[in-house]
């Protein structure tokens, strides 16, 4: 709610667009969140409120596509064959790319490249990942795989990894992985040391900007050994610097990993990194024996949401809930 209740603000004095994006229809969070903004919607703007959302949804069914046909809403469609986490190269990612600014044009160009790249050329990325992945996990015992951006912007994109690995591949309760996000040079304080001298049971993927923003470390005439070899340098030397350290650090430890390099963080390059992952994560599905598109397991935990929340069809969700809840032990702080 803190951050629903920041964005009902920004939007109560400002010029807001709301887009309503979920694949069925029925996504809890998403139909929660679009009710409180019609509401802010329909009393800045009794007559213009319908101009300000614009609906990604189902292409046919569901609350969200009946809501915008009877309103006559603006509305875009997600492929029905597309899963929520594989649709960011569908209106559903292109959209709000498209309004912060990004091409999405060279977005899908990007994509086209990759695929054109592991067809043609002899040496395909996506595979070799996939297999090494599942090999050094079935034959190894490393299930535990890392997404590791040397950028603060890759934050997003290795938390979406997260999701599309977990999702697609965590189907068997004997054999699946578990993805894990961090970010350097953060985390080489905080799990380098686990990493290292704990479980050996982990894969490292390095992801690094080669053209950051150009900010230098200035020479303030400190004289100090510890100090005046930094001054005159830059924060991206120093940053790559620290990368290239933890990686060879994890390799002398014996620790799997690698490192993909970006040449530059553009529209381009960010489709042909999703196509990368996307198609890995497919052809992990193939080596693990699951089908990585669905998630079946997920539909127990917002059913008994609907029901805790009061949809009548799942009154029984709501009382299996009450059920186990009594024989749970808690503990709140303070007392």
């Amino acid at each position: 709610p803190s951050t629903l209740s920041y964005a009902l603000k920004r939007a109560s004095t400002g010029d807001p667009l709301i887009l309503a994006i979920s694949k069925s229809g029925t996504t809890v969070e998403t139909l929660s969140q679009l009710l409180a903004f019609l509401d802010l919607l329909r009393k800045r703007w009794p007559k213009g409120w319908k101009e300000r959302v614009v609906v990604i949804t189902d292409p046919e069914r569901g609350p969200l596509r009946r809501f915008a046909e009877k309103e006559g809403i603006k509305a875009l469609p997600v492929p029905p064959g597309v899963g929520g986490r594989f649709s960011v190269m569908t209106a559903v990612g292109l959209l709000p790319a498209a309004l912060v600014g990004v091409d999405v044009e060279e977005l899908l160009l990007g994509a086209v490249e990759m695929d054109r790249a592991m067809k043609e050329e002899e040496w395909n990325p996506s595979l070799f990942s996939a297999f090494a992945h599942y090999y050094l996990h079935v034959q190894k015992g490393k299930g535990n795989w890392v997404t590791l951006p040397y950028s603060d912007s890759l934050r997003g994109i290795s938390a979406w990894r997260r999701q599309l690995i977990g999702e697609s591949l965590g189907k068997k309760r004997d054999l699946a992985p578990t993805p894990l996000t961090a970010v350097g040079t953060t985390d080489q304080h905080s799990q380098l040391q686990l990493w290292l001298d704990g479980p050996r049971d982990k894969v490292i993927a390095f992801l690094t900007i080669e053209g950051h923003p150009e900010v230098s470390i200035p020479d303030v005439g400190w004289e100090d050994e510890d100090v005046s070899y930094l001054q005159g340098k830059d924060f991206a030397s120093l940053l790559e610097a620290e990368r290239r350290a933890t990686e060879f650090a994890l390799t002398k430890g014996g620790c799997p990993n690698y490192t993909i390099f970006l040449k530059e963080l553009t529209a381009s390059v960010l489709g042909g990194l999703f196509y990368l992952w996307e198609v890995e994560v497919a052809l992990c599905g193939s080596f693990y024996g699951v089908n990585p598109f669905d998630q079946p397991a997920v539909e127990e935990g917002k059913k008994v949401t609907k029901g805790l929340m009061g949809k009548g069809d799942m009154r029984g969700k709501k009382e299996e809930w009450e059920s186990w809840w009594k024989g749970r032990r808690s503990w709140r702080w303070p007392g």
